[in-house]
């Protein structure tokens, strides 16, 4: 998958702990594949994040203590970004991170098929109104 590292569409960036890396990516290439511009690690992340118009957080027992992930969900919220949650695996998120994400939608992907979270990704509020023109 080709990262965007353009300034006119629309983007979403992406998070997620180096052990989700497999099942993230995944994700993100089928997204791309419908034509949603993405991106992650990048080396300027809080300049790629303050243009995002959406952050997608891979959750995980993983990122519960990765200080990098935790890093880049405040900066977001700090922001006010829009942020989409896709929970990989069944996780109980620290009191401050639940207080970070607040009321932002969470999609279970380890809990029913592949195309009922495909269903609930796409049709979801937060990418109904992503322009995906360039």
């Amino acid at each position: 998958m080709e990262k965007y590292s353009g300034n006119k569409a629309p983007f979403i960036y992406a998070i997620f702990a180096d052990e989700d890396r497999e099942e993230a990516m995944k994700v993100l290439e089928d997204m791309a594949s419908k034509n949603y511009k993405l991106t992650y690690e990048e080396k300027k992340w809080e300049d790629c994040l303050n243009r995002a118009a959406l952050v997608m957080l891979f959750i995980s027992p993983a990122i519960l203590e990765n200080e990098d992930v935790t890093k880049h969900v405040n900066f977001a919220s700090e922001k006010n970004k829009n942020i989409i949650s896709v929970f990989l695996k069944d996780t109980k998120l620290t009191p401050g991170l639940s207080m970070m994400l607040g009321q932002t939608q969470g999609i279970k992907k380890y809990e029913g098929s592949d195309e009922d979270f495909s269903d609930k990704l796409y049709g979801s509020p937060a990418l109904a109104h992503m322009d995906l023109s360039e």
